[in-house]
């Protein structure tokens, strides 16, 4: 993966991609899991800009994967 670092357009396709959430912070990133050995970690296979997300309607804080490689949108989520 390239820098951290998101250009405009893809802060641009983030903010399309998450309607109705402020984004509160944005980055490159991939996700990784520890399952079934929790000291033993895997690549998921997913990989993209995480944005930690403020929803609009109900106020929960969420951490979203969103595609920037193709036109997905998001393909992970966790609620925090």
């Amino acid at each position: 993966m390239p820098t951290p670092s998101l250009s405009n357009d893809e802060k641009a396709k983030v903010k399309a991609s998450i309607p109705g959430s402020k984004v509160l912070h944005a980055a490159r990133a991939r996700v990784y899991y520890a399952y079934p050995d929790p000291r033993s970690w895997s690549y998921a296979g997913l990989q993209g800009a995480i944005a930690f997300v403020k929803d609009g309607s109900t106020g929960a804080s969420f951490f979203k994967l969103v595609d920037l490689d193709g036109t997905r949108g998001v393909i992970w989520e966790h609620e925090l």
